[in-house]
């Protein structure tokens, strides 16, 4: 009885060390607690089995504590490996948490610039001179700027553009390649696509202002040349003037023959005539009257011109068949009468006819003069319309001009011949850009001049298009 309660003892000195120390104790207490019991079963008589159990609890307890040794060691290694796991976790998650700032303030960043951007062009399309207007795929305006408001009126934004034409444009005869709106301005439309989008950019341009701009600044420059104009009068008038005045007071005289009294009546006719000319090419010259614009079928030009050149000799007329398209490069078959001119047939006339009296002037006898007609299609921007050209060259083989003679030619006043008041060639180019078109000039000495106008034409298509309804496509005329 002593030796149990010397055991129960051991055992509650032992469960007193584990509860103090939270079992890391009880691993030191395990040497006193055998120590105390083979000095306590050395020091008794047991039972031999009593003796036996408590050696294999000796062995049990051994094998539990190694097991917890192991049990804490694994505990230990896999926290520290969670510690490891946690601090890479946390690196992974920083540096996520920096990607997403670094990406969101790009975002910020960009969406700053194209703001930017916007606001750019939205002011750059404030101040251009020109209206702006964008079309979606369906027709409708889904932008536009200031200027564009004012040209066409409101409202615009979100109209459809069948709408905008029926209210603000009002088609004329004489248009040509300007669009009239109905409060009487005349614009000019460009378009173009907003490729790779869907829908269409318009470009309108108020010619009204600059018309008024250029009439204003050539009628100044034409009050410039009154100077030059009056002492030109003076000297072209005074010398025929004085010729018929002789011949006037010769027909008075009762004593001559009537072939005289018909000579000089001939020739008194033929000075007045002369001076009728010079005061009327200056008239024209000065005035710079815009007479209204007429459909002129290309045939009926034609005819009128052979007409009035008919009676002149040495001249060759040498018309092309068909059409020339410089961008195929190759001949399109077309019958002429489906192209017209917008303009005055007796003007054009005239500047043709006065750059044949001037090469036949400008050539030796029985030299020809050639005067070439030809129809020309040029497609000089990309997937846009032709636009068709008349084309008229006169062509002689005479003494050819100076460079310096070339560069002054077209001046008012400017001549080389000795009865001339230099008007010709200035009221020919005034006349042919007059309706829109071109003059270039081609002279060597000893070879010879030509002269090419170019006009432009509209077809007879585009000629019924702009007498309908207008469309989008046809209120869109290219230069």
């Amino acid at each position: 009885m002593a030796l149990l309660n010397k055991i129960e003892i051991v055992k509650t000195e032992e469960t007193s060390t584990l509860d103090n120390s939270g079992g890391r104790e009880s691993f030191n207490s395990t040497p006193s607690v055998s120590r105390l019991s083979q000095s306590t079963i050395a020091q008794s008589t047991l039972p031999q089995s009593t003796l036996s159990k408590l050696s294999n609890s000796q062995k049990h307890a051994k094998n539990v504590m190694s097991d917890l040794g192991q049990l804490s060691q694994a505990f230990a290694d896999s926290f520290q490996n969670i510690e490891v796991k946690v601090e890479q976790l946390s690196g992974q998650l920083n540096d996520a948490e920096n990607r997403h700032l670094v990406e969101k303030n790009a975002k910020i960043k960009l969406q700053s610039e194209n703001d930017k951007i916007n606001n750019r062009l939205n002011n750059l399309l404030d101040i251009l001179p020109s209206g702006v207007v964008l079309l979606d795929n369906q027709g409708f305006v889904c932008d536009c700027n200031k200027v564009a408001i004012d040209i066409l009126g409101r409202p615009l934004l979100g109209e459809a553009w069948v709408d905008v034409i029926a209210r603000a444009f009002s088609p004329q005869a004489d248009d040509g390649h300007q669009v009239s709106l109905k409060d009487g301005r005349k614009i000019h439309i460009e378009t173009t696509g907003l490729s790779p989008e869907p829908g269409q950019m318009l470009v309108l341009t108020d010619l009204t202002k600059t018309r008024r701009l250029q009439d204003k600044l050539s009628q100044n420059n034409k009050l410039s040349s009154m100077g030059k104009m009056i002492a030109s009068l003076a000297h072209q008038i005074r010398t025929p003037l004085s010729a018929a005045m002789i011949y006037g007071s010769h027909i008075n005289e009762s004593n001559l023959e009537p072939k005289q009294i018909k000579s000089f009546s001939a020739n008194l006719m033929e000075r007045l005539k002369f001076m009728d000319r010079q005061i009327h090419d200056m008239l024209q010259f000065v005035r710079g009257e815009r007479k209204q614009s007429q459909i002129v079928p290309i045939s009926q030009l034609f005819d009128n011109l052979k007409n009035s050149i008919e009676h002149k000799n040495n001249v060759t007329w040498i018309s092309g068949c068909g059409v020339e398209d410089k961008s195929l490069d190759k001949k399109l078959r077309s019958n002429s009468e489906e192209y017209y001119l917008l303009g005055n047939s007796d003007d054009l006339i005239g500047a043709i006819s006065n750059l044949v009296e001037n090469a036949l002037a400008a050539s030796k006898s029985k030299q020809m003069v050639e005067l070439k007609s030809n129809i020309v299609c040029e497609n000089t921007h990309k997937g846009k319309d032709n636009q068709y050209s008349l084309v008229i060259e006169v062509v002689d083989h005479g003494i050819g001009m100076s460079r310096l003679q070339q560069q002054q030619v077209f001046e008012p006043f400017y001549t080389t011949k000795s009865n001339g008041n230099g008007l010709g060639l200035a009221i020919v180019r005034g006349v042919i850009i007059e309706h829109g078109g071109s003059i270039d000039l081609e002279s060597s000495i000893g070879v010879g001049s030509a002269f090419e106008i170019k006009l432009p034409l509209v077809n007879k298509t585009c000629l019924a298009s702009e007498r309908s309804n207008l469309t989008t496509e046809e209120v869109v005329i290219n230069d």
